[in-house]
């Protein structure tokens, strides 16, 4: 409940103290006119004209509202709300204890070696509720039809083979492969007769934690019928980083957690306790990686909100200005985040090279990428930069995740590898789709006499550059697409 801070006996402004329930929570304070006072993370202090407002608290995917009468100073404090993460950690609003201690017991085992120098950790979990007394049991395995392997196919790890725990209750199984440092695909089988996959990097000296949920809520208890449908499961991954463990309590994997929601939803939302990490040396190169995304989205909206305040400005001179992000873009913060993640991890990994494009040394920048990023927005930040570096991204890269579901914020495709007609049949759809805007372009271009090589050249490339930004495929796919048509 808010309570009295101080009473004013004359104000022409009030302080308003928001406590989020947690660090990473988003705080917008509206006013009676429904627009956009002020915004914070965490806390928010705020001097403010007496008046009804509206605070609203996002965290993860969870919005609490409420209204309050300002006419003297006054502190607003929420409970803290878990975070509904595949992940059995303790602020997680999908798991139990038992959970977390298998998860925590398990990641330490080695179960599978297939090589060395990296770990990649797999949970599948169940679940349909906290309340014990409506625990739905099932018959199938959490985890079937589900399988690791290698980008090149060489062997395949099945996890519907792994033994499952507490099948009285809410079943689990795990399972801890010792892997060479390198790119792997999550895979199932999918309905329309592809295989849906998923990049998961694995990094010298870390173990990647995949943690997937297999849902059922009590209102639809009935058992499935036919072969299950693993898309909820994969889409809604969570993946984290740690040494060789695994701790439920790990207050930055619940941040990573967080920014993962963020980035799902497009939300650039930066607290003071990812800002303090970025700026000093986070030890979770997950939370490097999601937190340096984050830095970009928020310059993007900052850009965005600050080119519609122009546009509005111009109709409505006397219109109040929305307040100006709180993380206002630092190049050099980010240079440090990208230089500390080649650190942690290497330059080869297909996330941070994405990343140290947008670095402003061009030392730290990568100059190719050979496997998929495990997230969406890295892919875009390669495609953009494909157009000035059409070697970065090679043709057999998008080749292999051309069919890319619109799923986020990780990187999710469909693989035909067991029927490549399906394949060809979409080469033929985005052909057909090039092959118009394209005769519309060289139709405008306006005829000249003869140019030099160099310069008869430019006008085609410059197309192609439109292209990939519109279709979000890499100039050199473009370029074959177009070659081809």
């Amino acid at each position: 409940m808010p309570q009295s801070i101080s009473r004013p006996e004359q104000a022409t402004t009030v302080t308003l103290r928001v406590e989020a329930p947690s660090p990473s929570a988003e705080i917008f304070v509206i006013d009676h006119q429904l627009q956009l006072v002020d915004r914070g993370a965490g806390t928010l202090v705020t001097q403010l004209a007496p008046g009804i407002y509206k605070i609203k608290v996002q965290t993860g995917r969870d919005t609490q509202e409420r209204t309050v009468l300002l006419t003297e100073d006054h502190s607003v404090t929420w409970e803290r709300q878990p975070i509904d993460s595949a992940a059995p950690l303790i602020s997680s609003a999908t798991t139990h204890e038992y959970h977390q201690a298998g998860a925590s017991a398990r990641a330490g085992t080695v179960d599978v070696s297939r090589g060395t120098g990296g770990r990649l950790f797999v949970m599948v979990r169940s679940w349909s509720s906290n309340d014990p007394s409506r625990v739905i049991g099932r018959s199938r395995h959490p985890a079937a039809g589900l399988r690791v392997s290698p980008l090149d196919g060489a062997w395949s790890q099945e996890l519907g083979d792994v033994a499952v725990h507490d099948a009285d209750r809410e079943a689990w199984c795990a399972i801890n492969m010792a892997l060479d440092p390198g790119s792997y695909v999550l895979q199932r089988p999918h309905a329309s007769g592809t295989l849906l996959e998923q990049a998961v990097t694995v990094s010298r000296n870390w173990q990647t934690q995949v943690f997937l949920l297999d849902r059922v809520m009590p209102a639809h208890a009935a058992e499935p019928s036919g072969p299950p449908m693993p898309d909820a499961e994969i889409f809604g991954a969570a993946i984290l980083m740690g040494r060789n463990d695994f701790d439920p309590g790990d207050y930055q994997m619940e941040l990573t957690e967080a920014a993962r929601l963020a980035l799902a939803d497009d939300r650039p939302v930066l607290n003071r306790q990812l800002d303090e990490m970025l700026r000093g040396k986070f030890d979770n190169p997950m939370l490097g990686i999601m937190g340096a995304h984050l830095l970009l989205l928020a310059r993007e909206a900052d850009q965005a909100r600050e080119s519609d305040q122009e546009r509005r400005q111009q109709f409505q001179p006397s219109r109040r200005q929305v307040p100006r992000a709180q993380h206002p873009w630092n190049q050099s913060l980010f240079d440090t985040v990208i230089r500390h993640l080649q650190d942690l991890v290497g330059d080869d990994h297909p996330d941070v090279q994405a990343l140290s494009l947008r670095a402003s040394a061009p030392a730290l920048r990568a100059t190719r990428v050979t496997t998929p990023p495990m997230l969406h927005r890295s892919w875009s930040l390669l495609v953009a930069a494909s157009n000035e570096q059409p070697e970065l991204v090679p043709l057999d890269l998008w080749r292999r995740t051309a069919m890319r579901t619109a799923a986020t914020p990780f990187l999710c495709w469909m693989s035909s590898t067991q029927d490549p007609s399906i394949e060809d049949d979409f080469v033929k759809d985005l052909r057909a789709q090039i092959a118009a805007p394209v005769r519309v372009l060289e139709s405008a271009r306006p005829r000249v006499a003869r140019r030099p090589a160099a310069a008869r050249g430019a006008a085609p490339q410059r197309d192609t550059a439109e292209l990939s930004a519109a279709l979000g495929i890499p100039r050199a796919a473009v370029e074959w697409l177009v070659k081809g048509s």
